[in-house]
């Protein structure tokens, strides 16, 4: 498909939120490279790296559809992997600049770029689900413990976790370069109220809202330390809107053009945000977006997709994801997909 870009405008001020509506349409040409992990029907892509690497997850056809993890190196060759001979299922999560990966098989993991793996398990944890990892190889998730109650903790390059506690966990947690982690949570002092926390790096934390009678979904965290993610609002009947809490606490809420839900996946470290919302003009197929700080929207479709899920962008502006391929009977594929220059306005 053409790639649409809307540029839109900032007009309103509410309280915490700076909503952005109205939009001006320019043209882009697009850039797209479609990839198949192997042996398999689906590609389930969780991260780029500024390297241009890929990690992912796929369902091996030649072991009983076994999930496995894969890293799709910049170069575009493959390197498939089980977090222990034994493992039942491998889930990759997030790669750092390095080549690090860290994810889950019941425990938590860290496979270094030489394919050494280190397994870990959180204090007293029935299962850990390492989720993220920086640069400096600081790794955070969440833990189930033997009282199935689930808590927060970081891990450092050297092995030494911390449990963390602003309430039940609602996500995943996101790390950025300094260690700061975001997320959102269940504050039981307010009646189990879905809330964003951000801990820095020296364990301080942050709680935060989005505007009155929404309630947010944390995705990413830059280096920066801007928080973006996506909401529910209440005031509009339960749409899902985007969301970006700058890092003085400014926070803007914003809809994709024509979009029936906005989900935000990722923020780099320009402040570009990448997501998938519903297009009302397509039958609410989902369709990607990436909006950058000047307020330009740039929509996307790999060739054939009826269904497009962009999940991460690293500090290139490259934004990775998995989609439907209707010419290959719905077959689940990777893509990478790159703005180029303004072709017209």
């Amino acid at each position: 498909m053409a790639i649409r870009s809307c540029k839109q405008t900032l007009v309103a001020s509410l309280g915490l939120s700076t909503v952005v509506l109205g939009h001006a349409t320019i043209a882009r040409a697009q850039s797209f490279t479609v990839f198949d992990a192997p042996n398999t029907n689906i590609t389930e892509v969780r991260m780029i790296n500024d390297r241009g690497d890929v990690v992912g997850v796929l369902f091996d056809s030649t072991q009983s559809n076994k999930v496995r993890g894969f890293v799709r190196e910049a170069k575009g060759s493959f390197i498939v992997f089980d977090a222990e001979p034994e493992a039942r299922g491998t889930e990759p999560a997030a790669i750092n600049a390095r080549g690090e990966v860290v994810g889950t098989y019941g425990r938590g993991f860290v496979r270094d770029k030489n394919g050494n793996i280190t397994a870990f398990d959180a204090p007293n944890a029935l299962e850990t689900f390492a989720s993220c990892i920086n640069a400096r190889g600081d790794v955070a998730g969440k833990f189930v413990d033997a009282a199935f109650r689930e808590h927060y903790f970081v891990r450092d390059r050297k092995g030494s976790i911390v449990v963390f506690d602003p309430g039940p966990p609602a996500t995943l947690p996101v790390i950025n370069a300094r260690g700061d982690i975001a997320g959102s949570f269940y504050d039981e002092s307010q009646g189990a109220r879905l809330r964003g926390y951000l801990r820095d790096w020296s364990g301080n934390f942050t709680i935060f809202d989005t505007p009155e009678n929404t309630f947010p979904w944390v995705s990413g965290i830059n280096a920066g330390g801007d928080v973006a993610g996506y909401l529910v609002d209440e005031r509009q009947g339960r749409k899902v809107r985007g969301f970006v809490r700058n890092r003085s606490g400014d926070i803007t809420v914003f809809d994709a053009p024509n979009a029936s839900s906005t989900f935000v996946t990722a923020i780099n470290a320009s402040g570009d945000v990448a997501g998938y919302f519903g297009d009302t003009t397509q039958a609410d197929k989902r369709v990607g977006f990436v909006l950058d700080m000047s307020g330009d929207f740039t929509v996307f479709d790999p060739p054939n997709a009826s269904s497009t899920v962009p999940i991460s962008i690293n500090d290139r502006g490259e934004v990775a994801g998995s989609f439907n391929d209707t010419s290959d009977g719905g077959k689940r594929r990777g893509f990478l997909f790159w703005r180029d220059e303004k072709a017209s306005e």
